[in-house]
């Protein structure tokens, strides 16, 4: 198995992910292909003679960056490090590919250098946020905007085969996210939804509510990528002015500092659980090949756990495993 990484895609220099990429190197004794500068690799490398007999590199500086458009720059930048590494991923010089920055991006270069798994209408990005018990995975979380509702059917096995083999769930439920949890509630859209994943063979519990993502009463909640995408970012910003307001309160008085000295391990536990490097990035399933798409601040540990993920996707073979679940499904109608 051999994973391609693009290294300078996102927000942090270089060297930050090299790392992540020689921790993993050094746990797991896998084969990687760093996608960079290779100045800039081959230096970083130097620290690292163990792990460098198995780094390949592929020299490119050209970059998608965060304001281009996807589509536009596909078509102009073909030596763009995010293509290289889907190309590699096509050519079957490496299994999977992770990469850090414009979500886009790297969905057109997975999308048009790789392709779909057979029946697969549309790839889906499926995020992975934290709730009280475990995790609950989003999907999807941003790559369709407009979505049929077979859509969503797919979505929602891709993701239940994902939980099943990867994150060994024995019985993923199912949710589509809607307005209320009765059978009634929803747009025309959610309510076509609702019908055909009624005759899909998982654990469909009905409708959610945007609370139910977080209080672990659900594994898999379903959505197109326009309202996925919303829930995405207000969660990552709702955390981030929660841990705020908290310091902010913390800073107020001598006691409060005290009392939060006691209370550091508990802070750091939960800082850790709600870190979006403990998760790597998000798994773009759908695609005839591993990816996971990262946050444009990804580092180290980011990394490492993102190439975690790519390793236990090929090694339960998932992607085998989603082209099975879809020949079963029976035929549906979005009519």
């Amino acid at each position: 198995m051999k994973i391609a990484v693009d290294v300078i895609s996102g927000d942090n220099p270089p060297e930050e992910l090299i790392s992540g990429v020689c921790h993993y190197i050094s746990k797991y004794k896998d084969s990687v292909i760093i996608i960079g500068d290779e100045e800039r690799i081959k230096k970083k490398l130097l620290l690292h003679p163990y792990e460098r007999r198995y780094i390949d590199i592929v020299h490119t500086t050209e970059i998608i960056t965060m304001n281009e458009s996807p589509a536009e720059a596909y078509r102009k930048k073909k030596n763009a490090s995010v293509i290289l590494a889907a190309q590699l991923v096509a050519s079957k010089e490496a299994t999977g590919f992770f990469s850090p920055g414009n979500t886009g991006a790297a969905l057109a270069a997975a999308l048009f250098e790789i392709g779909k798994i057979k029946n697969v209408s549309r790839p889906a990005i499926a995020a992975v946020l934290p709730n009280i018990k475990s995790s609950t995975i989003l999907i999807d979380a941003g790559a369709n905007t407009e979505c049929k509702p077979h859509f969503l059917v797919e979505f929602a096995l891709m993701a239940d085969v994902f939980c099943k083999k990867v994150l060994k769930l024995e019985n993923p439920r199912v949710g589509i996210l809607s307005n209320g949890e009765e059978d009634e509630k929803g747009s025309d859209f959610t309510k076509k939804v609702f019908e055909l994943m009624k005759d899909i063979p998982m654990h469909f519990i009905g409708n959610v509510e945007g609370y139910d993502l977080f209080n672990g009463s659900v594994d898999i909640v379903v959505t197109d990528g326009f309202t996925g995408n919303i829930a995405l970012k207000t969660a990552e910003g709702v955390s981030k002015t929660v841990f705020t307001l908290l310091k902010n309160e913390i800073q107020k008085s001598i006691f409060s500092k005290i009392g939060a000295l006691f209370l550091k391990d508990n802070f750091k536990n939960l800082k850790k659980k709600l870190d979006a490097n403990e998760y790597g990035g998000a798994p773009l399933l759908g695609i005839d090949g591993n990816v996971i798409i990262g946050h444009g601040s990804a580092n180290a540990k980011a990394t490492f756990n993102a190439l975690r993920t790519l390793r236990f996707m090929d090694q339960f073979n998932l992607n085998k495993e989603i082209e099975s679940a879809f020949s079963k499904l029976p035929e549906t109608s979005d009519s």
